[in-house]
C-alpha cells in the first residue's frame, strides 16, 4: 500500500486523498507521526477547507503528538468550515469529553450532530465509546472506522 501511495503522489503530489490515506497508514501502522503530519500539512496547503484533512490532523495532534491545543485548533477550524458536519461535531465532542472533561460542551455538540443526522451521529458516538473503551471493551488508540454502510464514505477520518 505504501508503494502505491508513493506512486500516486509522484504522479500527482497534490492528490489530497492519497496524502490523507498515506498519512493514516504512516500514523496507524508505522507510527511515523512526523511524516504523517508533514503529509497532512501538505494536504491542508492544497485544500485548506478539506474536512478529512482537518479531522485527521486533529486526531494526530490529540492521540499521537499529545498536543491537545493543536488538536482543538484543528477541530475548531473543521467546525468553522463545516459547522453542520456530523463527523466534525462528534469528533470535537469526543475530544471535549475525553480531554477537556467538558461534558456540557460535548453534549451540546452531540445534540447538534443528532439534529443534522441522528443515525450517523449515533453510529459515530458508539464508535467513539468503543474506541475509548467506554462500552466495556478494551478500546485503544487506533480509531475504528466503519467499513460499509452510509457512514463508511464519510467517516474515513473518524476520531
Amino acid at each position: 500500500a505504501e508503494d502505491m501511495y508513493r506512486r500516486v503522489l509522484q504522479e500527482d503530489p497534490f492528490d489530497t486523498d492519497a496524502l490523507n490515506n498515506y498519512a493514516l497508514l504512516l500514523q496507524n501502522v508505522r507510527h511515523a507521526y512526523t511524516e504523517a503530519k508533514d503529509l497532512l500539512d501538505r494536504a491542508l496547503k492544497v485544500a485548506p477547507e478539506d474536512l478529512a484533512t482537518l479531522n485527521n490532523l486533529a486526531v494526530l495532534h490529540e492521540d499521537c503528538l499529545l498536543d491537545p491545543d493543536g488538536a482543538e485548533r484543528m477541530y475548531r477550524r473543521a467546525l468553522e468550515v463545516g459547522p453542520e458536519d456530523v463527523t466534525s461535531l462528534c469528533n470535537y465532542a469526543g475530544f471535549l469529553r475525553k480531554t477537556r472533561e467538558d461534558e456540557a460542551g460535548a453534549e451540546a455538540l452531540i445534540d447538534k450532530a443528532r439534529g443534522v443526522d441522528r443515525a450517523m451521529a449515533d453510529r459515530l458516538i458508539q464508535a467513539h465509546e468503543e474506541a475509548d473503551g467506554e462500552d466495556g471493551t478494551e478500546g485503544g488508540s487506533m480509531r475504528k472506522v466503519p467499513s460499509d454502510g452510509p457512514a463508511a464514505s464519510e467517516a474515513t477520518f473518524l476520531y
